[in-house]
């Protein structure tokens, strides 16, 4: 089995952002992410926006799950 380290960043090319800027970010996490010992034979290491199956799930689920199962998740 292996474990999965993966820098979040879809949310943040939601916004105007500088490209040369977030690639630098994004590369000094994932190496801050080896340099703290992660085994890349072990474990998998990858930033979120270079796997387009992430998107397409979201796509897919905001056009079948219906505002009311939505709303019946939130505990009140």
């Amino acid at each position: 089995m292996k474990h999965i380290f993966f820098n979040e960043d879809l949310h943040v090319i939601t916004l105007p952002y500088d490209v040369e800027k977030l690639s630098k970010i994004m590369r000094d996490v994932i190496a801050i992410y080896i340099a703290c010992g992660i085994d890349t034979s072990k474990a998998w290491v990858f930033a979120q926006s270079h796997i387009s199956t992430y998107a397409e799930l979201t796509w897919l689920l905001n056009c079948v799950i219906l505002i009311g199962w939505l709303n019946k998740m939130i505990y009140r």
